[in-house]
């Protein structure tokens, strides 16, 4: 089994999905990332992109249709699978996907602190920075001392 990350912003329009499987009603989110790379050539440096589609499930995925939107960053870790089919031009084609993903958001909340998807609570701003081992921010004017 392959496990990887990426790291880049959602390309497209988020679609929450309800598919069957074994005779229940599962939600399902399909979306691809975009991470921007060096190519380096010569005296010439490009920059190139990288797309990669995302498979998420359950209450995950409708976390992410919620809080995710086109041209947000995550974080994506999951299984990576390389996936065969023919195109419309008849010719092979090969594209990567990550299955099964752990989300991070990156693009951070009003409080600033980022989010991960993966946290089975509400993720509420107050506990955000004690479940990371960040310290909240507080007032200087509260503290006893």
């Amino acid at each position: 089994m392959f496990v990887g990350t990426i790291v880049g912003r959602i390309t497209n329009d988020l679609v929450l999905r309800t598919v069957q499987v074994n005779g229940s009603e599962r939600n399902v989110l399909d979306f691809s990332v975009a991470s921007n790379r060096l190519k380096l050539g010569g005296k010439k440096t490009e920059r190139k992109a990288d797309f990669v589609n995302v498979t998420v499930w359950y209450k995950l995925a409708e976390t992410c249709a919620k809080f995710l939107r086109k041209g947000s960053r995550v974080s994506v870790t999951g299984r990576i699978e390389i996936e065969e089919y023919e195109g419309t031009d008849g010719n092979k084609k090969t594209k990567v996907c990550i299955a099964n993903a752990d989300i991070e958001f990156l693009d951070g909340r009003p409080d600033e602190q980022p989010v991960d998807a993966n946290d089975e609570e509400n993720n509420s701003a107050s506990d955000a920075p004690q479940k990371r081992g960040r310290k909240p921010k507080t007032d200087d004017e509260s503290l006893p001392y």
